[in-house]
């Protein structure tokens, strides 16, 4: 694994460890583990971001600088929805773009991938959801901290990590705190449960039968998640993700 690779892991590992005490689980970007699909775009960083014909076309990691890029975008024209194709990345910039996605009732496109933090907080704050035909709407897999807290590098304050541009590192338990309250706030503002992104660690880790996982449209539904809309079909996009590898998470309340 390259030194930018690690980079990617170890930010976005460190909030995905958080949400085994604090509903942060799942957000680990995808490079925490090798990404199997071969979606050069969903990776670039920085992302290429492009406002063509009234949409917001978004290629790559979602970073801080990412965030601020949209926004200005948004601010600069007019825009009535968003096109994703990423990794997923930075938690809190995912939440600074959701929380916009929301509050300007713009509609959410599944271009290629939509994983993790992308698929956490992007894609729930739409007005309405798309997807594509074969497009994948992904939350990884992590084992449940042993501790069953958080995660040692969260909690020694004398560990000196190497961060990269733009990460999220919450690197004390009151930053943590912070980030916890944070994503119930968003969640609690777009009227999705946040178990959205998190449930199945505690049922499944870490046996679960697949590095990636969705949910179905019923369960979408059931989190809060009911504007959704297909290229072909729901019984069609749920078959072609089956059929790449991805298993499908059972409904946790």
């Amino acid at each position: 694994m390259d030194a930018s690779h690690y980079l990617l892991n170890h930010k976005t590992s460190l909030a995905g460890a958080l949400f085994v005490t604090a509903s942060l689980l799942s957000f680990a970007a995808a490079a925490r583990q090798p990404f199997d699909f071969n979606n050069e775009r969903a990776q670039r960083s920085p992302a290429e971001i492009i406002v063509r014909n009234g949409t917001l076309y978004f290629d790559g990691e979602i970073t801080a600088d990412a965030a601020q890029s949209v926004l200005r975008q948004l601010d600069m024209r007019r825009v009535d929805g968003i096109s994703v194709n990423s990794i997923g990345g930075d938690v809190t910039a995912a939440i600074t773009i959701g929380q916009e996605l929301y509050k300007r009732q713009m509609d959410v496109e599944v271009r290629n991938i939509c994983a993790d933090a992308c698929a956490s907080y992007l894609f729930p704050a739409g007005k309405s959801q798309f997807l594509s035909q074969g497009s994948l709407l992904l939350w990884s897999v992590h084992p449940q901290n042993e501790v069953g807290e958080l995660p040692p590098e969260t909690v020694d304050n004398n560990k000196n990590d190497t961060e990269s541009p733009g990460a999220t590192q919450p690197n004390t338990l009151k930053q943590a705190s912070a980030l916890k309250q944070e994503v119930a706030q968003f969640y609690q503002q777009i009227g999705v449960n946040s178990h959205l992104s998190w449930c199945p660690q505690w049922s499944t880790a870490p046996d679960f039968p697949a590095k990636w996982f969705s949910w179905s449209v019923e369960n979408l539904a059931k989190f809060g998640v009911k504007n959704l809309s297909f290229a072909t079909s729901a019984t069609r996009w749920q078959k072609d993700m089956a059929d790449k590898g991805v298993a499908f998470a059972d409904y946790c309340p």
